[in-house]
Formats: C-alpha cells, structure tokens, sequence
C-alpha cells in the first residue's frame, strides 16, 4: 500500500505545473532599435526625385533621413539620432513652381525617458516636452512630426519678391531591428 500511496504522490507531483510566470518576458514590445523607413507629410505630395511619381513619403522623394534611428532601453531612457535635415524650397516665378532641396547633414543625438501610458502609447520627454508614440504592431512604431518648407516668390528680373513658409502635420514611421 505504502508503494502505491509513493508512486501515486510522485505522479500527481510530476503532473501539477507551476503557477509561477517568472520565465513571462514582460519587456515592452517599444524596447530596441528603430529606424526610421517613412516620413509621410499629410495633404502634401512631391516629385522631388522626378520620376513621375508623386509622393508624400520625403524619405523616398529625397533620401534624405536614411538612417535616423529611436532606441528605447528597458531602463525607461532612449535616444533619437538624426542623422539628416531635408531643407526644400518651392519657387515661384511668373506662376512656375520649381522645387529645389538639399539633405544637411545634421548629426545629433537626444536623449529621453519615457513610459507607457494607460491606452498603451508610449510618452517620450524631454526639456519638457512629450512625444506620443504608437505601435500599431510590434514591428511598426509611429510618432507625430511636422515639416516646414520655404515658398520663395521670384519677380521677372528674378529677384527675391516676398518669402513665406509652409506648414504641414506629418508622420514618421519606424522599423525595429
């Protein structure tokens, strides 16, 4: 009796699975490396690349952005390395538009901290200011941005008549690595 009283104890005890979820990774999906693959500009699109083609994704217009990159630490701090600033300029002369850009080299990183809020995003900040992002999968984060060009209006001798700028909301889209 004694053995079968052991050997039923030693079934039950091979047969119950533990409730401890330790070995759970509960690293946001936000943690890594993420680099930038879109900067879509709302209600704008260019042919800046003058393929036919018009676009509102800057990045594939210009090339300029490539390689900007967002790292999220699992210790709530990050950075953003910019590596490029698109600097575009619309101009006007006897009603013919000509854009003309240039990629600056603009190598800078910043450092942030961030959380996670309540609805799920991701609030980057720094100097005060707060960044929302969203990862509508785990491979795809989004972040709001903005884009400003210059719109410069040329006279019949060519000269410089007045300047103004244009606003647009945008939205850079990111890949993790």
């Amino acid at each position: 009796m004694r053995k079968i009283l052991f050997a039923f104890l030693g079934l039950c005890a091979l047969s119950c699975s533990s409730d401890d979820d330790s070995n759970t990774d509960t690293t946001p999906a936000i943690v890594g490396t993420w680099v930038i693959s879109e900067f879509n500009v709302e209600n704008d699109s260019f042919d800046l690349n003058n393929d036919g083609v018009e676009s509102s994704d800057l990045i594939a217009e210009t090339g300029c952005y490539q390689g900007e990159s967002i790292v999220f630490n699992a210790d709530g701090t990050g950075s953003v390395t910019y590596t490029t600033d698109l600097d575009l300029t619309l101009t006007n002369q006897n009603n013919v538009e000509t854009f003309s850009y240039v990629c600056e080299e603009d190598n800078f990183i910043f450092n942030f901290t961030w959380t996670q809020s309540a609805n799920g995003s991701f609030v980057a900040s720094a100097g005060g200011e707060d960044v929302i992002f969203t990862l509508p999968s785990n491979n795809v984060l989004v972040r709001p941005s903005f884009f400003e060009y210059e719109i410069v209006f040329l006279d019949a001798n060519g000269d410089v008549s007045s300047t103004t700028f244009s606003d647009s909301d945008a939205t850079n889209v990111f890949v993790k690595q």
